[in-house]
């Protein structure tokens, strides 16, 4: 057994070479010589790093906020107490499945650089399928509140008239918004029975469109949210979408109780 070190590649000599620019080679679906970037690696990664902090963040925030609701409220049983605890559950719900969606295959390296969908298992697929009807309902609830407080907010005799014309207005885009939100659930689900590297971006990006104008038009100490969503909206999915989109939903869900 020989007691030699390796020699060392002249690069590591070399003080502008950039080994994130190295290159990878493997054998994806599209057959051998795929190559890869370090950079591009660490930026998947990181990714699914950010997800997984910022699911983490809205999962303790949203635990958090129905525990103090539950030991602050006096009355525990009007309907937008009912209503704003039922959304926090679902934001908590949402991010555990949201997590063993980024513990599985699905999410993981080896899919996105190869593409093999034989790695993908159907508990995979389950697990996204049954992430986009909780965050159908978490929108449902959501918008049932805001229709709620508007409905409450012009209860009085002199504003009767014009707030039977916001609420209709209101629950018209409520509606709305749930509608396109299952849609998308809906199509994308059935896309990815069909093939697991098919998306459905349109109607994703419809559906947080109605969410942030009902938001809007429904409440304004909202608007913050509602940006968020526009932004999400705007930006590549690269540049953080599911990042903004994450965190705009918390801000909606633990600014109703207010």
């Amino acid at each position: 057994m020989s007691g030699t070190a390796p020699s060392l590649s002249d690069l590591f000599y070399d003080s502008t070479y950039n080994p994130g620019q190295s290159i990878i080679d493997y054998t994806s679906i599209y057959g051998n010589g795929t190559t890869v970037t370090f950079d591009e690696l660490q930026a998947l990664v990181n990714s699914t790093v950010t997800e997984a902090i910022m699911f983490g963040v809205r999962c303790g925030a949203a635990a958090l906020t129905l525990i103090v609701m539950w030991m602050i409220s006096r009355s525990k049983k009007t309907p937008i107490f009912i209503i704003n605890q039922i959304s926090l559950l679902l934001i908590v719900l949402h991010s555990a499945l949201y997590f063993k969606y980024l513990l599985s295959n699905y999410s993981s390296v080896t899919y996105a650089l190869t593409g093999f969908s034989q790695f993908i298992s159907r508990g995979d697929v389950h697990v996204y399928g049954a992430t986009n009807i909780i965050q159908v309902l978490l929108v449902a609830s959501i918008e049932a509140s805001l229709v709620f407080q508007v409905k409450v907010i012009f209860t009085g005799d002199n504003f009767k008239k014009i707030g039977l014309v916001l609420t209709s207005i209101s629950s018209a885009l409520g509606l709305a918004t749930v509608v396109m939100y299952f849609v998308s659930a809906i199509k994308g689900m059935i896309a990815t029975y069909q093939d697991v590297s098919a998306t459905q971006d349109k109607y994703f990006n419809a559906s947080t469109i109605l969410l942030a104008s009902s938001i809007n038009f429904m409440s304004c100490p909202l608007l913050v949210p509602s940006v968020i969503f526009i932004l999400a909206y705007s930006l590549k999915p690269e540049q953080g979408t599911v990042v903004l989109t994450t965190v705009a939903t918390l801000l909606a869900v633990l600014s109703l109780p207010l």
